[in-house]
Order: structure tokens, then sequence, then C-alpha cells
């Protein structure tokens, strides 16, 4: 990566910005903030200088075979620190993230470590960010959208970025610059600048409206371009042609308004890939009402050429979906939602995914349960769904589950029903079609919380058309204290030949620590 300049480049044009420009910019821009007025810093943020650390040793064996002569073992070490220095409305952030395979053997391979740092303001948001990001936000939901539940104006998260707190073998260290302001009056402005490994662009921005006490208005823009490394045929015999590279451009809006009975929330974007074509996908979804009762509508639909945020064709595709919600006292909740996909806008439905569940009222009392009363239901569900996950297979599934406590132990059981459908005659299984039975999957679970302990056992059992039925089990138990857990496993897939164990571990501190302490 070129550490002295960033490039923004698109089809046969580009320019640089100087790292140190971008610092001056977000320096600037950061003391500009601080002069209106009237305007505080955010009363969580230190006002004394000091350091505020977070430190995390983790690890685990995930297969121990408890076999004699089957000594295999395999687990990974992850180890996180994360110091911030705070001082005069500024955050500096430094982090370094291990993970690698354990135990360490002669052949093992080798660990993944990623070194990333930031510099934060904290009254506006702005900062300036290098290493491996974690987004959120319209950037983030135009990365392969069929992989997200269809969008809903309540789970609409604004665009931020912020360094990721996982080790990752796959993303790259990328370089995120954004620049925000104080509300101005009832606006607020903010902008943003990233690129990555392969030196890809991706430019952003909005604004924000705040007419009143509870009512938000925004406008959010977004741009990416790239250009695609040439892709090759699986095999010799395969129907895709080879690809040289391309060029890849993506443009990005996102409208939303939100009140306490209203929400609304849109997404469109523009792809234009080189030798592939252009398309559009987009994205509608409103909220009603709030407590007790809201309904959510959405849906979203893509061209059979549009490319996501990647440059990845991920096909065409139309979605909806409704959801029914009652909040009511001591934490109860009532949900329906039901959502239909079809292969492409215009043509009919063809697979869907319906839940119906209920939260229970927690009781009132210390104890949570009245004299003489032992079983206590918690919760109740019931999901069907249609399902294409090969091509002409359809697949049918009911699912039934419920929570209740058995005095201080609670206990959870589910059932699942899966049959190979070959006359759909519609989105909605059972309808019109005929049901061949595949497989029934039933499992019970109790746990027993004393104090810091924590024990769990599972027994399972599956049946699948012309195989012996299989039953599988497990037992676990963990330690919780203030800074970590230990936990360990005894597991039996098929019960009882195989017997695997497993112990995962996890230290994590978090701390503030001032001058004056």
């Amino acid at each position: 990566m070129d550490y002295q300049n960033i490039r923004f480049s698109s089809a046969g044009s580009g320019f640089r910005v100087p790292l140190v420009t971008a610092a001056r910019a977000f320096a600037v821009a950061a003391f500009l903030s601080a002069v209106p007025a009237g305007l505080q810093a955010d009363p969580s943020f230190p006002r004394l200088p000091g350091f505020s650390t977070d430190l995390l040793w983790s690890g685990s064996l995930d297969e121990i075979l408890l076999k004699k002569g089957s000594p295999e073992q395999k687990g990974n070490l992850t180890n996180r620190g994360d110091l911030r220095l705070h001082a005069l409305g500024f955050s500096v952030r430094g982090q370094v993230i291990d993970k690698r395979p354990f135990p360490f053997r002669e052949h093992t391979e080798p660990g993944n470590t990623a070194v990333s740092g930031g510099l934060y303001h904290s009254q506006t948001g702005s900062r300036l960010l290098y290493g491996i990001l974690d987004e959120w936000g319209l950037p983030a939901r135009l990365r392969n959208p069929w992989g997200k539940s269809v969008p809903a104006a309540d789970t609409r998260r604004p665009s931020v970025t912020d360094l990721k707190t996982e080790a990752s073998s796959v993303k790259e260290p990328a370089t995120h610059l954004y620049l925000g302001t104080p509300p101005l009056g009832i606006f607020r402005f903010f902008g943003t600048a990233q690129i990555d490994g392969t030196r890809s662009p991706s430019l952003g921005g909005g604004m924000e409206l705040k007419p009143a006490k509870k009512t938000q208005l925004g406008l959010e823009g977004f741009y990416t371009a790239a250009t695609l490394p040439p892709e090759k045929p699986a095999s010799w015999f395969s129907q895709d042609p080879p690809l040289p590279e391309r060029d890849f451009s993506l443009y990005g809006l996102n409208l939303f308004y939100n009140t306490p009975l209203i929400g609304l929330s849109s997404d469109w974007a523009y792809s234009e890939t080189f030798a592939f074509g252009r398309d559009i996908y987009g994205s509608l979804a409103l909220r009603l009402g709030d407590r007790p009762w809201r309904l959510s509508l959405g849906a979203d639909g893509a061209g059979s050429r549009f490319s996501d945020r990647d440059g990845r064709d991920i096909g065409a595709g139309f979605r909806t979906a409704l959801t029914v919600e009652r909040r009511g006292k001591r934490s109860s909740l009532f949900r329906a939602r039901t959502s239909l996909r079809a292969p492409a806008p215009g043509e009919f439905f063809d697979r869907s995914d319906t839940i119906f569940r209920y939260h229970f009222p927690a009781l009132p009392g210390r104890s949570g349960k009245t004299p003489g009363q032992f079983i206590i239901p918690l919760s109740a569900g019931l999901e069907a769904s249609r399902k294409t996950p090969e091509a002409e297979k359809t697949l049918d599934s009911l699912t039934a589950s419920i929570g209740f406590s058995l005095g201080p132990v609670r206990a959870a059981l589910d059932t699942t029903i899966t049959g190979l459908v070959e006359t759909p005659a519609g989105p909605y299984p059972g309808i019109g079609s005929s049901f061949g039975f595949e497989t029934l999957k039933a499992a019970g679970e109790l746990g027993y919380s004393p104090g810091p302990f924590r024990f769990r056992t599972k027994l399972g059992f599956t049946r699948t058309e012309g195989k012996e039925p299989v039953w599988d089990t497990s037992f676990s138990a963990a330690f919780y204290g203030k800074t970590g857990r230990l936990s360990v496993k005894i597991a039996s897939p098929h019960f009882p030949q195989t017997w695997t164990g497993a112990l995962s571990w996890r230290l994590e501190k978090k701390g503030l620590f001032k001058k004056s302490d």
C-alpha cells in the first residue's frame, strides 16, 4: 500500500490525496467544530487526561476426541490489546489482535496478527482509522443484500466505521477518514473517504436534520470504484467464460425519516460493470407505531445485472416482509413475521419464511414466581418456511419450540420436520403441493445457573428417510467471573459411539486509568 498518498480512481482518470493532507483536514474540522458556543463534549468522554484499556486473552480446544489412540486436538488462541489515550477532547487508539492455531505443532499453520490505530474526536465523532475495519449503515447494506434479511425501518443503522475487534484472515487493512460537524442548528453534516489494500476508493457523505426533539430526517450518498481482478472458469468444461480485468463502479443513496409514530427508510444503488452491464437495487421500509403496537413493512429487489459493493454478481431477486409486534407489560412480546421471495422483480413468489413468537410476561416479585408455582412458561414459537437450496428442489420445514422453567431449572424443547415438495404451487408450505418426508429433528435442553456457575445438558434425535436414527447429547459446565469465564463441554454427535470434548477460556479486562487515580 502507498503510505504517502491515497489514490482515488475510476475508469480512465484518478487523483491522489496525501495522508498528511487528510490528517490536516481531520484536525482542522475537529478544531472548527468546537467554535460554536454552547456546545459541550460528550459527557461519557473523560474530562481528565488518562488511559482506557481493553485487554483480552481467549482460547479454545474445539475437538478433543475422547477415544484411545486418537489424540486429535484443534483450537485457537486469540489475544487482543487495545489502548487509548484521552486528552483535550481527542482519543488516540492503538490495537493489536493475534489469532493462531492451538496447540502448536511442527506443521501448524501460521497465525494472523493485525495492527490497527485510530484518532477520534469525541464531540463530532470524527475519526481517522487504519486497520481491519467494521462497517455499519449504507455501505454495509450494499455488501450482498441477499445475505441479510429484508430491510426494516426500525433496524436501520447510521453509517459508522470503526476498528474490528476480532481477528480476520479475509479482510485487508484499509484507511478510513470520517469528518463530522456538531449540530449547526437543526443540521449536522458528515463526509467519509476510505481506501482498502487494493486501492479501491469509497466516498460518502450526507446530512441529518432534527427539526423536533424526536424527529430525524436524513440524506446520505455513497460511491465506490475498483478494477476487478480477472476470473477463470472453475473447470475446463465450465459454461462461464473467462473474464479479464474490468472496471466497476457503484453509486448508492439512502433517505430516512423517523418519528415516534412513523419511520421510513429507502436505499437505492446503481452499478456498472464492464462487459457485464448496468442495473439497480432498491429497498423501501415503513414503520407505523411503536408501543404497544408496531407494524413494519419492507421490500427490496435487484436486477440480474446488478453487482454489489464488492463487484460480485448476486443475481436478481425480489423480497417483501411484514412484521407485527405488540410489546406488553413486564417485557412481554408478541411478534408475527412473514417474508416472501421471488426469483426476480415481476415474477411469482416461490419461497417464504413465517415466524410466530411470544415471550410471556415476567412474573412480579424478586423470585419471579408466585408461591406454589413450579412450572413457569417463558416463550413459545412456531416457524414455517419453503426454500429452494438447489435447482428443481423445494424443501418445506415446520419448527415448534417452547421454553419454560421447572423451579430453578430452565428447559427448552424444539421439533423440526422437513419434507421434499414435488409440485410446489405457491410460496407457503402445505398449500397445493405434495409433501414427502425427509427429516425429523427433536431436541430438549436443561439449564441450571447457581451463582457464577452455568450447567447445560442437551439430548437430540434425528430421523432421516432411508437411514438409521441418530442420537446426540452434550453436557457443558462454565464458571463466569468478573473478568472472564472458563467452560468445558463434552458431546456425542453419534451417541454412544463417538465422544468429543472442548475447552475454552476468556479473560477480558476493561478499565479507565486517569492521572488522578
